[in-house]
C-alpha cells in the first residue's frame, strides 16, 4: 500500500503543470540609430539603443548590412559586474525571422 501511495505521489508530482514558460526575449530595444564604422582592419555595426528608459551604444562585428531603426526583442545573456562601476553586458536579438545576433555594450549615456 506504501508503494502504490508513493508511486501515485509521483504521478501526481510529475504530472502537475508548471506555468507557462518564461519568454526568454523579453527585453524591448528600440534602435534610434544604426552606422557602421570601419578601422584599419575591421568594420562593426553599431546601434543607438534605448533599453529599460536607458541609452546604449550596442556593437557587433559588421556583416555589411545596417540594421533598421526601430523595436527589437532581445535578451541579456551576460551580465558581469566586476567591481560596483564596471560592468559587461550582451544581448541576443531575435528578428521576425527568428534569426538571432548578439551585441555587447560599447557605451552608456544619460
Amino acid at each position: 500500500m506504501r508503494i502504490a501511495a508513493l508511486v501515485f505521489l509521483v504521478l501526481l508530482a510529475t504530472s502537475a503543470p508548471a506555468g507557462p514558460a518564461p519568454e526568454p526575449y523579453s527585453i524591448n530595444v528600440h534602435v534610434t540609430g544604426t552606422y557602421i564604422v570601419a578601422g584599419h582592419d575591421y568594420r562593426q555595426l553599431e546601434l543607438d539603443a534605448v533599453i529599460n528608459g536607458k541609452k546604449f551604444r550596442l556593437r557587433d562585428n559588421d556583416n555589411g548590412f545596417l540594421l533598421a531603426p526601430g523595436d527589437y526583442k532581445a535578451r541579456l545573456i551576460e551580465d558581469k559586474h566586476q567591481t560596483a562601476y564596471e560592468s559587461l553586458q550582451r544581448y541576443e536579438f531575435l528578428f521576425p525571422d527568428s534569426k538571432t545576433r548578439k551585441f555587447w555594450v560599447a557605451g552608456q549615456s544619460e
